[in-house]
């Protein structure tokens, strides 16, 4: 989980593949995450 903070903080339309894969990663070891980063983008939108 090391330097994922700027992966999650980018809007999905900006990460490049690797960026998705850390992203979606990520969002499968915690729902809570999960949870959280789905909120986040409905709000940018």
């Amino acid at each position: 989980m090391k330097r994922s903070k700027k992966s999650l903080w980018k809007s999905p339309y900006k990460l490049s593949g690797k960026g998705r894969e850390k992203v979606e990663k990520l969002l499968q070891m915690d729902p809570r995450l999960k949870e959280a980063y789905e909120l986040k983008n409905k709000l940018d939108e």
